[in-house]
């Protein structure tokens, strides 16, 4: 019977997915979620039976039935890696964790609720900064308050509750620590360009550079300069989110998230290079880096510290 749970959680995971688009696409743009589905293109509504995950793309070809407007891959996309992804977690969580945590295995262990909330918030936090450059609050703190209960949950089921002081320090430490390299890096960068600018106005006349850090508005009132931070904080976080769920197993993990998700980070940057090429942003990347770290953090561990 195990590969009817793997339908099951595939198929809970392709249905999640399509709501995972309305999240997508809705929430950076300030519509509400509850509003029935309408094309992009022409505003018409879509009928229930055009919505079925993966399905209806493929019965209409990609293109709206109202007006033939294309549909974004997107949508498919969305939904194929939420159900891969939800069957992956549920692999993990029969196979993974009980030899990493050394408990009793099952059809079900209570770790698979963390694994599959983790990586739905993933899911959209990853594709809303990949759009927008922004983690939205009313995604990531409700998902971290979520993650924080249910770490405090399952930590009492098993009857070891400094899992609950691991995974909350993991994760203010791992917000701390980008905090901090991202006000060193950003300082750092800002520094750079005022030398840059200052020397590129040297030799205007009268009209001679100011070293005032701040700029006039519209009122001719001063404004103070935001913090130079490399990263946002939408980042910091998405980081404590991560340490949430990353440190209930081991704070190792998020080396591993860290690590991949910064060599990731930099091959692509290395490639967007290219002119032409829109900016990219640090948050898919960590969620990529999360979900090797979750699936595969216990093979490295084992491998660095019990051989």
């Amino acid at each position: 019977m195990t590969w009817f749970y793997y339908l099951v959680a595939a198929g809970f995971g392709l249905i999640l997915g399509s709501f995972f688009n309305v999240c997508i696409y809705r929430i950076p743009i300030g519509m509400t979620l509850g509003d029935r589905s309408i094309c992009p293109h022409c505003g018409a509504g879509v009928k229930w039976y055009d919505n079925v995950p993966l399905a209806s793309f493929v019965a209409l070809r990609g293109k709206c039935r109202s007006c033939k407007g294309r549909i974004s891959w997107r949508y498919p996309l969305v939904e194929a890696l939420s159900g891969a992804l939800f069957a992956s977690t549920y692999w993990w969580s029969i196979n993974v964790v009980p030899d990493y945590l050394g408990v009793e295995g099952g059809p079900f262990v209570p770790e698979l609720l963390i694994g599959l909330l983790f990586i739905s918030i993933l899911l959209i936090v990853a594709f809303i900064d990949y759009d927008h450059g922004i983690i939205p609050n009313v995604v990531i703190i409700p998902g971290a308050a979520a993650m924080f209960f249910l770490v405090v949950g399952v930590s009492i089921y098993r009857e070891d509750p400094i899992r609950i002081a691991q995974a909350a320090a993991t994760g203010i430490l791992f917000a701390v620590f980008l905090f901090l390299i991202g006000l060193i890096v950003g300082t750092a960068v800002l520094k750079g360009a005022e030398q840059e600018e200052a020397d590129s106005k040297e030799d205007v006349g009268p009209f001679r550079y100011s070293e005032k850090h701040c700029k006039d508005d519209d009122n001719g009132e001063e404004e103070e300069d935001e913090l130079p931070l490399a990263l946002g904080f939408g980042d910091l976080k998405l980081a404590l989110f991560m340490g949430l769920a990353l440190g209930y197993f081991n704070w190792f993990f998020i080396l591993v998230a860290v690590i991949t998700g910064c060599v990731l980070s930099l091959i692509i940057a290395i490639i967007y290079q290219i002119p032409g090429r829109k900016k990219i942003t640090f948050g898919p990347f960590l969620a990529v880096g999360s979900i090797v770290a979750l699936y595969w953090g216990p093979y490295f561990y084992q491998l660095l510290f019990h051989y």
